[in-house]
């Protein structure tokens, strides 16, 4: 089995391209559940499957999803 192998960033160091696409897309995620309105769903609906319904939003969509990225 053959696997990537992604040159070193800094001579002498393990650090390499993934680490920093891993930041980045911390970021993003982060980014993504603060700032848009599919984060605040995603967020209601984990605090309060009831406070989500009552405020309209269709819980089931956003909790099965959820359930699905962390599988």
């Amino acid at each position: 089995m053959e696997f990537a192998n992604l040159q070193p960033l800094i001579a002498r160091t393990r650090l390499h391209l993934g680490v920093i696409l891993a930041v980045v897309a911390a970021v993003l995620i982060w980014g993504v559940l603060r700032q848009t309105f599919f984060g605040f769903s995603v967020r209601v609906v984990d605090a309060s499957l009831k406070a989500a319904v009552y405020a309209g939003i269709k819980s089931d969509i956003y909790h099965g999803l959820c359930l699905r990225l962390i599988d």
